[in-house]
């Protein structure tokens, strides 16, 4: 599961930020303070994280990649980070695209980068700190699932019934050279490795340092493919040992200055294990058709494709709804661009036939008096009502704060009936200045209409806010042990003038247990109405005189 984003150099992020997402994660501070960058970033990635779109700006807003650049941020680069369980993978764009990505276990690996044209490189490839991972195995002591699992990082079933494989797997891994050499020096079937160790060691190390590749073919069935970052980038990290192989052969040529046409580079036991192992077990067949893993593809390979997918799902699963979800409108249309039409028509279509408790527990919570009811006519057009004993009265006539609280409410419901039993991540919703037009009752009860979400659907909450009552109403409810520290986290974007060496411009601010802050918000936020107090005594203190 995706644990934290960063961020450097797009929009008010000129500096590096980490955004820890939780169930309720709520972004506040002053105006124009940068609260909806991260929502936008968010939203633009909805569009495709392969290569960012700017012409869809319904949903995000955005100009260009170029405008989106900090401005203070003499890079043309942006650059993210998305982090995994024990891992994350760093994207840098450039010009919408995609131009490196690096992985990060425990410290740097590898970075794969695009270099012009057709051409990619893998630079740096930490290619001893994968070789030491495999050496700190104890292959004598360990039993043969164990290491299989810590090389492969599989999770076996001990029922698999493959324990001849594993066996003889651990029997092979007794055998692998201790020289740190992936490649052997044959000729027929006399090893000359020994004799030129040293020097194939250090081919060896300055080859990892820089792989160029070229891209997938051009002419190929699908030439699209050829300009599809993943697609390179997994098609070159699988072939690389026999890319490098190749290039290893000639480096030997050129460097030793010996015929080598007789001789013939093949893997070391290592180096099988680590790019070409052939492991025949029924984990390994599909279709009856036998294929190899290799320690690269599975622990490189497999987990980058798996922080990737994992992303892609929680885009998936947030949605978006605006501050002008509402509305005084007594006629709804299916034509209608506005969010409250869409939302009730969804709710039309499939809501009926679902448990409505949900509903009326929230409408409890807000004493907002009766029960949800609408009518549809000719499939297109919709009556919003609360039906209030044998009255029904139209939400425009409710009151304007309930017409912009009751369409979250609504649209939580209908994000739960369609997504919530198929979403590989919990949903999320991001809602935009939730208080809006709310009187701070209303905007203190709607903390716990988000939590009751929380609670009931497991829904998570991005809020980008300026309410004190919101934040104070969640203190409280976490002081109560309704819910928990780990429940929230806040994320106070500070206003430039105050940005130093001291002061971010976003800092993390928890809830404690007792429902107190672990940092203060930034000054003319939530101080205004205490300085207006001591204002006014000055004033008044003043006139007595």
């Amino acid at each position: 599961m995706i644990k934290k984003i960063g961020i450097e150099n797009f929009r008010v992020f000129k500096d590096y930020t980490e955004f820890e997402l939780a169930p309720l994660t709520v972004l506040t501070g002053p105006n124009s303070s940068g609260k909806s960058s991260f929502i936008k970033l968010i939203l633009l990635f909805k569009n495709g994280i392969n290569k960012l779109n700017f012409n869809d700006r319904n949903i995000h807003n955005l100009e260009s990649f170029e405008k989106c650049l900090n401005w203070l941020n003499e890079e043309d680069v942006l650059k993210i980070k998305i982090f995994g369980e024990n891992e994350f993978i760093e994207f840098i764009y450039q010009n919408s695209m995609i131009r490196e990505l690096s992985f990060n276990e425990d410290g740097f690996l590898f970075k794969y980068r695009s270099i012009g044209g057709s051409k990619y490189e893998f630079n740096n490839i930490m290619i001893k700190k994968i070789i030491d991972d495999i050496y700190k195995v104890d292959f004598k002591t360990s039993n043969s699932k164990e290491v299989f699992e810590r090389l492969f990082r599989w999770k076996l079933d001990s029922n698999l019934g493959i324990e001849k494989e594993l066996k003889h797997l651990k029997e092979e891994l007794l055998n692998v050279n201790r020289d740190g050499l992936l490649f052997e020096l044959v000729k027929g079937d006399i090893v000359f490795t020994e004799k030129f160790s040293s020097q194939m060691l250090g081919i060896q190390e300055e080859l990892f340092e820089n792989v160029v590749l070229e891209a997938i073919d051009p002419y190929s069935q699908n030439p699209v493919e050829k300009l599809d970052f993943f697609i390179n980038f997994r098609s070159h990290l699988n072939s690389l040992g026999v890319l490098v192989k190749s290039e290893f052969h000639f480096r030997l040529v050129k460097e030793l200055n010996i015929d080598f046409s007789q001789y013939e580079i093949t893997y070391s036991k290592l180096g099988k294990l680590i790019f070409d192992y052939d492991f025949d077990t029924q984990l390994t067949q599909q279709d009856g058709k036998h294929f190899k893993i290799n320690l690269i593809h599975e622990n490189y390979v497999r987990r980058c494709d798996l922080i990737i997918e994992e992303f892609e799902a929680l885009l998936d699963s947030i949605f978006y709804i605006s501050p002008r979800r509402g509305g005084q409108k007594r006629v709804l249309s299916n034509r209608s661009d506005n969010e409250i039409d869409l939302i009730i028509r969804d709710y039309a279509i499939s809501g009926e036939s679902f448990d409505k408790n949900f509903i009326q527990d929230c409408f409890s919570i807000i004493k907002l008096n009766g029960e949800l009811k609408i009518e549809r006519y000719e499939g297109e057009i919709s009556l919003i009502y609360i039906k209030q004993g044998d009255r029904l009265v139209n939400l425009a006539d409710v009151g304007f704060g309930y017409s912009q609280i009751v369409p979250i409410i609504i649209q939580i419901y209908n994000l739960h009936n369609k997504y919530g039993i198929d979403k590989s991540s919990p949903i999320s919703l991001i809602i935009e200045e939730p208080e809006a037009n709310l009187h701070p009752n209303l905007q203190s009860k709607l903390a716990d209409v988000l939590v009751l979400a929380y609670k009931t659907y497991g829904i998570h909450f991005i809020l980008e806010t300026h309410s004190e009552y919101l934040i104070r109403k969640l203190q409280y409810l976490t002081a109560n042990k309704e819910i928990t520290t780990e429940d929230i986290n806040i994320y106070y974007f500070n206003e430039d003038e105050y940005v130093n060496e001291k002061e971010k411009k976003v800092k993390k601010i928890n809830i404690n247990t007792f429902g107190g802050l672990t940092d203060s918000f930034g000054p003319g936020f939530y101080d205004e109405a205490t300085k207006l107090q001591f204002e006014l005594l000055r004033i008044n203190k003043g006139q007595n005189n």
